[in-house]
């Protein structure tokens, strides 16, 4: 059994969380099996009544995928992380590198939200909302090519 984790009991050799209280528990909601399963952790075997059973290290590997996607890495990315985590020639800055670029990334997506935000406020500025709808500059700016 897990340390510290009076949720989880035994069952044929895996570790099983109790689905009520390790959701609660781990910040994690049912039906994460597939998001374990995209991030390359698939149930090791599942019980008579059809259970999946996941490693032990399933609700620790759930956070950690969690926790990456609200930082902005694809499953692909997670996976490769996953990966260079058990490898015995990743470094630091082998992750550090990947996390400057994820930044980059993100420095890139909040550029064109800016852009996106700008051109909404300048095409808003301009409608009183009081036009009749065929008149609507909104709508107006969005069959144009360019904003």
């Amino acid at each position: 059994m897990v340390r510290g984790l009076d949720w989880v009991q035994k069952v044929n050799g895996y570790e099983v969380p109790d689905n009520r209280a390790s959701g609660e528990r781990s910040g994690c909601q049912s039906g994460n099996g597939a998001l374990l399963r995209a991030a390359g952790s698939a149930p090791k075997a599942t019980t008579e009544r059809g259970y999946r059973l996941f490693p032990s290290d399933a609700a620790q590997r759930l956070r950690f995928i969690r926790r990456a996607q609200e930082l902005g890495f694809s499953l692909k990315e997670i996976r490769e992380l996953l990966s260079l985590r058990v490898s015995r020639t990743t470094t630091s800055r082998d992750i550090r590198a990947r996390a400057e670029a994820k930044i980059v990334d993100i420095e890139a997506k909040i550029k064109s939200l800016e852009s996106m935000k700008k051109t909404l406020r300048k095409v808003t500025g301009v409608c009183d909302g009081c036009a009749p709808l065929a008149k609507c500059p909104i709508l107006e700016s969005l069959d144009r090519e360019t904003p």
